[in-house]
């Protein structure tokens, strides 16, 4: 795959690579900013755009601030954790994609982002008993999530049904949730599913230009530690109706 594509080819090349893994990454997909144009474009053949701001833009552009607050974490400078994108939300776009806009030079891969699909998560806590014993708790229970403190609690269950490979996640989110709604093993539950994404997750370097589009339901995506001068844009897809 290849950033040079006519736009139409290259949507429908990523719309099989997610398919097969989950996520998808073209390192030099927009190096100039052009202010998000070629990402729209893109966008508009992946599926229907989702308006973010309220002038109707679907564009959100985030930059590294220490003063960021934590319902901003993608402004934040840690990292954000292992998560796939509104999963505070009942409806949620199934496509994400972030494009880096800038990158400081000499940042050591801070910055960089974490991908694990899924299925891989699974398959490999399905071997160990305690993997067995976590997904069960996560299939069964609804967990609480809180993604700024002036916000109720929603509670969904991390994957859609008991059977389903579907998940919705968001580590900081179910913990602070969970401050308000204790539930018994949780916190240990989740830990276990995180320290599984850990260990099939591949690093993805966030290079200038760099373009990353995640599933929100077979993947999880993370954003490792950033440092001032990184900043994207994002944009959320969902299907044509």
């Amino acid at each position: 795959m290849t950033a040079t594509e006519d736009i139409p080819t290259l949507a429908g090349t990523i719309r099989r690579s997610v398919e097969a893994k989950g996520w998808t990454l073209l390192p030099d997909f927009q190096k100039d900013n052009d202010g998000g144009l070629r990402l729209l474009k893109l966008a508009t053949f992946l599926g229907k755009v989702w308006p973010m701001r309220r002038d109707g833009s679907p564009l959100v552009e985030t930059c590294c601030d220490s003063d960021a607050p934590m319902w901003e974490p993608f402004n934040r400078p840690e990292a954000i954790g292992w998560h796939n994108d509104f999963s505070t939300w009942p409806k949620r776009p199934p496509l994400s994609l972030a494009w880096i806009r800038s990158a400081p030079q000499g940042n050591g891969g801070r910055g960089d982002w974490r991908v694990a699909k899924c299925l891989d998560v699974i398959s490999l806590m399905e071997r160990s008993t305690e993997g067995r014993r976590s997904l069960a708790f996560l299939r069964r229970n609804q967990l609480p999530f809180v993604f700024s403190p002036d916000e109720p609690a929603v509670h969904f269950r991390v994957f859609e049904s008991e059977v389903s490979s579907h998940v919705r996640f968001y580590g900081r989110a179910i913990r602070l949730g969970l401050t308000r709604y204790p539930i018994r093993r949780a916190a240990e539950m989740i830990e276990v599913w995180e320290r599984h994404a850990d260990m099939v997750g591949r690093r993805l370097t966030a290079s200038l230009g760099a373009l990353l589009i995640c599933d929100n339901r077979q993947s999880m995506h993370d954003r490792l530690e950033q440092m001032p001068g990184r900043s994207s844009g994002l944009m959320f897809v969902t299907t044509k109706e």
